[in-house]
């Protein structure tokens, strides 16, 4: 039987190699980039709630209408991409996912806003998982959860960021309006 020798625990020499590489880098950025939406999360809220006027309650359906239909989305990525080269997928998200955010233009009531939440759900959660196939997949051996945790935290710093950025500068446009 074969075996793989792992690194000893404590060997940093698979992350110190991970981080010099071209590919870290590069879906680093990707995962800032994709993730950086100024205008979601504080700020959408705010607009749902003080320029539409939709009631909390409506507001949390929307939610799980995004949260559902990001299901969806997560079982037709596992039905047609699971186990295939995901790369494309990677290269052509973003574009998709900007086109797919002009449907907030369209963001005006409780029937657009449901729809909205849903393609964005969907799509959102089936390009993601395309980023995260790759991203397990750059994982070295011997530091693969430390690897994925830490292209994770430039997940958390865009998000953090935009919602940051985003709150600041609704505030700026509603004081100048």
């Amino acid at each position: 039987e074969a075996r793989t020798e792992q690194p000893r625990p404590g060997t940093t020499g698979p992350l110190r190699a991970l981080i010099r590489t071209k590919t870290f880098w590069k879906l680093s950025l990707t995962i800032v980039l994709w993730n950086f939406y100024p205008f979601l999360g504080t700020v959408q809220f705010y607009y749902q709630s003080n320029v539409l006027r939709l009631n909390p309650l409506w507001i949390g359906s929307l939610m799980t209408v995004g949260s559902v239909a990001g299901f969806l989305g997560s079982m037709v990525y596992w039905k047609l991409c699971r186990g295939k080269e995901v790369s494309y997928l990677v290269s052509w998200g973003p574009i998709a996912m900007a086109l797919v955010s002009l449907s907030y233009l369209f963001y005006r009531g409780p029937v657009s806003v449901t729809v909205v939440e849903a393609f964005f759900g969907f799509a959102g959660v089936f390009f993601r998982l395309a980023l995260l196939d790759l991203i397990a997949r750059a994982c070295p051996a011997g530091a693969e959860a430390t690897s994925y945790a830490l292209f994770l935290t430039f997940f958390d710093v865009a998000m953090y960021g935009s919602n940051a950025l985003g709150g600041r500068l609704y505030d700026v446009l509603q004081k100048g309006l």
